[in-house]
């Protein structure tokens, strides 16, 4: 019985150990930057806001006093850290902070659940273990924003050709994304033959969240006449994959009619009864 408890510890401990260096990694000063710039410190206005998906949870770091914990790497979270650090949320209801490390205590890493639309400001205040002194508060502004979605819209008039190849349909949907500049939205969609076989592969199209269609022109060697159905997959802004949240696809499917134009035969002089 001993011996089980003794390797049910060990195995809970290389969890834990296992933990900590994942997480270690993922704070890997790799893609880490100030609010206001990018990773390389290039000020960027989009930026100046940190803008984050309705549900998005999500990983803030602050800086440590090296006054205080001189001795701190990044690299090491829960080492030489000489400081406890308050988290604050405002409004309070608009966001739930947990410690990734076991959900209660705070340090100067945390994991905020972003639970309300709208602007919240983010705040911390550092205080040094020997001799309680509270240092200033550091706060950034973050807006949660919608999830993107998409909508299909109506099938667009049928087409007759004779031949399905090349034939173009503007494919209508309702797209909304809540970002500003840049804004663009990616959305993945594909298309189907009438048999059910791939006419056009799964692919990303770049759009301004101001679309409202897009135009889909039949491969060459399309031969099959009947309803190709365009099929949208995902839709995405640069902000729901920053906080690894999908957006939402509603009717998906647009039906594309291709009819066949009649070759009309010639004409024979019946003989009389």
């Amino acid at each position: 019985m001993k011996t089980i408890i003794k390797n049910l510890f060990t195995v809970i401990d290389l969890i834990l150990i296992s933990t900590v260096s994942l997480m270690a990694q993922q704070l890997g000063t790799t893609g880490l930057y100030q609010q206001g710039s990018d990773p390389n410190g290039t000020g960027l206005a989009y930026e100046a806001i940190d803008s984050v998906t309705l549900g998005a949870q999500l990983q803030y770091y602050v800086q440590p006093s090296p006054a205080i914990s001189p001795a701190y790497v990044f690299s090491s979270p829960l080492l030489n850290l000489n400081s406890t650090f308050a988290w604050t949320a405002a409004p309070a209801a608009s966001a739930t902070i947990t410690s990734p490390m076991n959900g209660t205590v705070l340090t100067n890493w945390i994991t905020v659940k972003w639970n309300s639309l709208g602007a919240v400001n983010l705040s911390v205040i550092e205080t040094a273990n020997t001799g309680s002194c509270g240092g200033t508060t550091t706060t950034i502004p973050v807006m949660v924003l919608h999830v993107p979605t998409l909508t299909g819209g109506a099938a667009p008039a049928a087409q007759c050709a004779a031949s399905p190849a090349g034939v173009s349909f503007t494919v209508p949907f309702i797209l909304t994304s809540d970002l500003n500049l840049p804004s663009t939205v990616k959305v993945n969609y594909t298309v189907l033959n009438p048999d059910g076989t791939i006419s056009i592969a799964a692919q990303n199209v770049q759009l301004a969240n101001s679309v409202t269609s897009i135009n889909v022109t039949l491969p060459a060697g399309s031969t099959q006449f009947g309803q190709y159905k365009v099929t949208f997959n995902t839709v995405s802004d640069r902000i729901s994959i920053k906080s690894s949240i999908p957006g939402i696809v509603t009717s998906p499917s647009v039906l594309l009619t291709v009819n066949p134009v009649p070759t009309t035969g010639p004409i024979y002089h019946l003989p009389n009864l």
